[in-house]
């Protein structure tokens, strides 16, 4: 940073060499300009701003209209196959307690055979792309019926009916997966044992 005496020895510099040149100006310049002309300058300039905000308003038009392409392009190019899910967070309530998960193994559930189990699983962050949920019984065969409610940004919320033939000992499991593709899909499970 240059000192004060360097910064005052320069603006000194350039007030000698301001004056030198205006001494050498065509008197045209130093004159003051009539009303007519400034009157007309200031049409101009005026002409030229209003050319210039329609410019403007048009390419702010065209910046919407290719960021809204972009958008489209993006929510096609989300979830493409091959694409992870996000992690879920997990959470199972019904039984005899609740008990949540955001890995694959947690305690042990006590399970009454016929009851309800609610399941609710959260993304950590927001996948707006179609997804499902499969519970199941390993070892039972086939997939529990489940009503499912699904979120704008991904969360299930899943209500599953034990059956009334439940194993003594078992786990239980639910998937999610892309609709297009079971590739990648989240699985988390617990086991249980039926309580009387």
């Amino acid at each position: 940073m240059p000192l004060p005496e360097q910064t005052l020895a320069e603006l000194a510099r350039l007030a000698r060499e301001d004056e030198a040149l205006e001494q050498h100006l065509p008197p045209q310049l130093s004159t003051p300009i009539s009303a007519e002309k400034t009157a007309a300058l200031v049409g101009a300039i005026h002409g030229k701003l209003g050319a210039r905000s329609r410019r403007r308003n048009f390419l702010a038009a065209g910046g919407v209209v290719v960021a809204m392409a972009a958008g489209v392009a993006l929510v096609i190019a989300v979830g493409r196959e091959g694409d992870p899910l996000p992690v879920y967070e997990a959470r199972v309530e019904g039984g005899q307690q609740s008990e949540r998960s955001s890995a694959p193994q947690s305690a042990l559930l006590r399970l009454r055979a016929g009851s309800k189990l609610r399941f609710e699983l959260r993304p950590r962050s927001d996948y707006p792309e179609p997804v499902h949920a499969r519970v199941q019984i390993l070892g039972v065969g086939k997939n529990l019926e489940i009503d499912e409610q699904r979120s704008a940004a991904g969360a299930l919320k899943l209500e599953a009916q034990l059956p009334a033939s439940l194993p003594e000992r078992g786990e239980l499991v639910v998937t999610i997966e892309r609709a297009s593709s079971s590739e990648g899909a989240r699985r988390f499970s617990w086991p249980f044992e039926r309580s009387p």
